[in-house]
């Protein structure tokens, strides 16, 4: 948890990845690489990772599995839980039993897969929730698909939603997207909000949005900005490597802050 999380720690700093996703069945893995949580342990030692944040996809990898996954590499990969916001009446009731029994890291909300918005009163329900229990909510901002042009689900759609929860962390993965000078305007009117650098780097080499997002991580203060790959989707390596050699004009306390300390702040070791 943020509020646990130790401060000071000896050696190299720690380097995690804050997105990733593992699946049960290869059927429901749907990109190229092997997805399973072996394979993204196999990741991290190859490239040289302590750990990464893992969340849970509606539909294909459910809290129960990547609960169990991450037991079993315990200290290295850590869980998310992702709320059943097609449920809201029980929703509360079934976060408030998982987290006193198996104490996940910190929520998700993926608005596009899970048909809400930011604005939707499941969605209050559950930042109240986030807020009462000093827990991060990360949030899934990449326009995309059918939804593409839903401006409900922009980046700027979640400066209220920060205005009104300003106790709670939210972390905005991929920064938007193309969108991302939106997501850097959502964080920096907002102290409470982290861009995840996740996907965008790879998803749009050599283009303003590439070149924004590394805009964006040099203009906001140490902490604000958290390094992720978005596997088995991207590699880690081909990840880490992208995010090294775009992400330039850092001061060192930004990108040790960039590459895991703000992760370990925000979700613990």
């Amino acid at each position: 948890m943020a509020s646990g999380a130790s401060e000071h720690r000896t050696g190299p700093p720690i380097l995690i990845d804050a997105h990733t996703h593992v699946f049960a069945d290869p059927k429901q893995n749907p990109y190229p690489r092997p997805g399973g949580a072996d394979d993204l342990v196999r990741d991290l030692d190859a490239n040289g990772l302590d750990a990464a944040i893992v969340i849970p996809l509606p539909g294909s990898a459910s809290n129960d599995f990547v609960w169990r996954e991450c037991e079993r590499h315990a200290g290295r990969l850590l869980p998310l839980y992702t709320p059943d916001l097609g449920d809201p009446a029980h929703a509360l009731a079934a976060m408030d039993a998982f987290f006193r029994d198996r104490r996940p890291r910190g929520l998700t909300i993926h608005p596009r897969m899970q048909k809400v918005t930011p604005a939707d009163p499941a969605v209050a329900q559950v930042m109240r929730w986030a807020d009462d229990h000093e827990v991060p909510v990360v949030f899934d901002v990449f326009p995309f698909g059918d939804d593409v042009d839903d401006q409900r689900l922009w980046p700027l759609a979640y400066h209220r939603l920060a205005r009104e929860f300003p106790g709670v962390t939210m972390v905005l993965a991929h920064s938007g997207g193309f969108r991302a000078l939106d997501g850097f305007m959502v964080a920096k009117a907002n102290a409470n909000v982290v861009l995840d650098v996740s996907l965008t780097l790879r998803y749009f080499p050599d283009t303003s949005a590439e070149r924004d997002l590394a805009f964006a991580c040099r203009r906001l203060p140490a902490g604000r900005v958290i390094y992720g790959s978005d596997f088995p989707n991207i590699g880690i390596d081909e990840s880490l490597h992208t995010a090294q050699e775009k992400l330039t004009g850092l001061s060192d306390e930004q990108r040790v802050a960039l590459f895991g300390g703000t992760a370990r702040r925000l979700f613990g070791e």
